[in-house]
């Protein structure tokens, strides 16, 4: 499986013994299931805070830069700008990769329904 070891793979690990793990976490196989939902739900909540904070940032550096005078009214901004505001920037994927940790963290704490 060449996807497999990805950094956001989940890692399901079954020994001979019959024990369970969900990365190193040893885990019982009637919590997998739910534990893996868990985690997923923080990636997607994780990806809405991402996409939250990119609009906010957008809303604030459009609103910075018209006030500066940088950009005049009824101009576009050229693909450069956006792609130096995204993609071209580390912080871009320093706040995804933070986004997600908190989404997962805040998943994570979540109490678990009683069976």
């Amino acid at each position: 499986m060449p996807n497999a070891l990805r950094e956001d793979a989940l890692l399901v690990t079954v020994k001979r013994d019959g024990e369970f793990f969900l990365g190193n976490l040893e885990v019982t196989p009637d919590d997998l299931a739910s534990l893996i939902k868990t985690r997923l739900k923080g990636v997607f909540i994780g990806f809405g805070l991402f996409l939250a904070g990119l609009v906010f940032v957008a809303i604030v550096s459009i609103s910075f830069a018209f006030g500066r005078g940088q950009v005049q009214a009824q101009h576009a901004a050229s693909l450069s700008v956006v792609y130096g505001w995204t993609i071209g920037n580390p912080l871009f994927y320093l706040g995804l990769l933070g986004c997600i940790l908190i989404g997962v963290t805040v998943a994570g704490s979540w109490p678990k329904p009683v069976r």
